[in-house]
């Protein structure tokens, strides 16, 4: 097979074409699932403030925490490939 070394932003725009069409029901879920936790989430932290007005120090932990679990879960999903090891190698 021959190769020629160079990256093509046409090929991964294809790739990424292909990816959406063939998981759009898995992304689509999951969004919805996500926005339903993260409206929840800022209401259960609003009670817990009295509903009052927040401080940069309440954005910050928000924006930290949601950031670090977003990123645990994204990372856990991106790489299907290491999730399980070859039995075999093919030549």
């Amino acid at each position: 097979m021959q190769t020629n070394h160079q990256f093509s932003f046409q090929r991964l725009l294809l790739l990424g074409k292909q990816s959406f069409l063939i998981n759009k029901k898995l992304i689509g879920i999951s969004l919805a699932g996500f926005a339903g936790i993260l409206f929840l989430l800022l209401v259960w932290f609003q009670y817990i403030s009295h509903f009052t007005r927040w401080e940069n120090k309440n954005y910050m932990i928000t924006f930290t925490f949601l950031f670090f679990i977003t990123g645990i879960i994204y990372t856990g999903l991106s790489f299907p490939a290491f999730r399980t090891k070859r039995k075999a190698w093919s030549t």
